[in-house]
């Protein structure tokens, strides 16, 4: 089984996709998934990520470069 993670570090304004759990106060956990298909759950977090870069406002999107999640 895989598992996948989506943090928002929250000092960088910045999305992390990682296989490691954070507990840290500056990331801020949005999503997680597991499964048995590894490529098709890096896909989730890539959708998922694009849609909540495009769902934030200028005043709070995050600095990511929309590519980093193609």
């Amino acid at each position: 089984m895989f598992k996948y993670f989506v943090y928002l570090k929250k000092s960088e304004n910045r999305i992390i996709i990682t296989d490691v759990e954070i507990n840290d106060y500056d990331y801020h956990h949005l999503m997680d998934n597991n499964g048995s298909d590894e490529n098709l759950l890096k896909t989730y977090c890539n959708v998922f990520c694009l849609g909540y870069y495009v769902g934030a406002g200028y005043g709070i999107r995050p600095i990511n470069d929309p590519s980093e999640f193609q």
